[in-house]
């Protein structure tokens, strides 16, 4: 197992919307970094940043925060963390945790192998 983790992520938006007879029109993306180290075999720690930019109005916001994750058995993760700063964006934050206070985050790993064994076992056969 690798000790050391890093993801980065990427998302843009466009808006091109008319409210009460006036066109709204903008760009806004968010750039991520998230940095986790295994401290023990199953402990890790980690890091995370992100920030959105609005590109017509020049507005910047952050979100910034550690965590410390378990992995339970293989594929199978969790993790609580703390964003010591945060914001809130109705597109960004649906897709990750962005605002300001604790988080948690859980993941599965589900592979081709999984889903193999899953459904035969689903029709009765061996998940051998």
């Amino acid at each position: 197992m690798e000790k050391t983790q890093i993801s980065l992520q990427y998302g843009a938006k466009y808006v091109n919307d008319t409210i009460d007879d006036k066109d709204y029109r903008g760009y806004t993306d968010l750039v991520g970094f998230e940095g986790r180290y295994y401290i023990k075999k199953n402990w890790d720690i980690g890091v995370r940043a992100k920030l959105l930019h609005s590109w017509n109005l020049n507005q910047y916001k952050y979100s910034l925060g550690p965590s410390l994750g378990y992995t339970f058995k293989k594929g199978i993760w969790l993790s609580l963390g703390y964003n010591l700063v945060g914001f809130t964006d109705r597109d960004f934050s649906k897709a990750d945790y962005t605002a300001h206070g604790i988080f948690m985050n859980f993941r599965i790993k589900f592979v081709q192998e999984t889903a193999k064994n899953s459904i035969r076992w689903l029709i009765g056969g061996s998940d051998k």
